[in-house]
């Protein structure tokens, strides 16, 4: 996605820089403002506040799916509110966060909705999406497969928080209950990567309320792992890795042996912390899983080799971990 999209745009919201109180009623004085302003004004606004690019042309060619003409705009210039030039910006960030806040749901839906059919489906498939996905009131398969196209176009350039954006949405507008599930497992670990705990935690939630296989339970196990590790690095980080790693085991080697490189981390950032279960225990589980010798080792392989090594045999072990960062 372009640089202009952030997180927070996204995400749907729109957040108020500085002070909340001070934000706020600056926010309501814009508001005031909008309000006094024609009604086809305020729709052709709020179409430019759901677009963060400020496209001139794209904007044209919304207001036209809107009816409305472009020279509605001009009250909204005249008001200090907006700016038309060759692209169209707002007078102040707040600006277009007041305008899209204080729209009704119907409105900022069919602005979305324009903006949607306004956009080159081939040249830019994420922003057409994202919009399709806005105006979008209810679950829609095919909304959110698309989503989830996006979310790997995004994943694919390494745009983490996008990614975790696309999922979640399209985690909402799933209607089968199992596909749900596996959305929400996928879009809660994207929101794990991309630092945005509390959205983790209501997905972690909304997988664990549907019907969930015994994979998924252990992906589920590993995902309050990883959420623990990432938000708190405690003791509880540790036990939970551990538990995931074994439950695992049996059902996806490769990433149980991950599990318990994470355990690891997990028991060396909190030592301090640690109780009853530490890095002996650790070793102790990772030693006892067979080894599969039909495929090469990979660098999580060596690097949990070493570490497992470096507790009994620091040259092996030394000689492992430096065959992991060489690999």
């Amino acid at each position: 996605l372009p640089r202009s999209w952030h997180v927070a745009d996204l995400a749907g919201g729109f957040g108020l820089p500085g002070s909340q109180l001070v934000a706020s009623k600056i926010q309501q004085s814009y508001v005031r403002r909008l309000r006094l302003l024609p009604s086809d004004t305020q729709l052709l606004v709020l179409a430019a506040a759901a677009e963060p690019v400020g496209d001139r042309l794209l904007l044209q060619r919304a207001a036209e799916t809107l009816d409305i003409d472009m020279a509605a705009a001009f009250p909204a210039v005249d008001a200090g509110l907006l700016d038309v030039g060759w692209r169209v910006e707002f007078a102040h960030p707040l600006v277009r966060s007041a305008t899209y806040r204080a729209a009704t749901a119907g409105d900022r839906r069919r602005a979305h909705l324009a903006l949607a059919a306004a956009t080159d489906g081939e040249a830019d498939p994420d922003r057409r999406a994202w919009h399709r996905a806005r105006a979008t009131p209810g679950p829609d398969e095919e909304v959110a497969a698309e989503l989830e196209h996006s979310a790997g176009r995004a994943q694919s350039r390494g745009g983490v928080a996008a990614a975790a954006a696309f999922l979640t949405r399209a985690t909402e507008l799933t209607p089968d209950p199992t596909r749900r599930v596996q959305r929400a497992l996928d879009a809660a670990f994207a929101n794990v990567q991309a630092g945005t705990f509390d959205a983790a935690r209501i997905l972690i939630t909304t997988a664990s309320d549907g019907p969930l296989d015994e994979s998924q339970r252990a992906t589920l196990d590993l995902l309050r792992a990883q959420l623990a590790f990432a938000s708190s690095r405690g003791t509880e980080a540790t036990t939970l890795l551990l538990a995931a790693a074994q439950r695992l085991e049996p059902l996806d080697h490769n990433l149980a042996r991950e599990t318990y490189l994470d355990a690891f981390s997990a028991a060396l950032f909190g030592a301090r912390l640690n109780g009853t279960i530490g890095v002996p225990e650790i070793v102790q589980a990772a030693r006892a899983m067979p080894r599969r010798s039909e495929r090469e080792p990979t660098t999580a392989d060596l690097l949990l080799d070493g570490l497992i090594a470096l507790t009994d045999d620091y040259e092996t072990g030394v000689l492992h971990c430096r065959d992991a960062l060489q690999k």
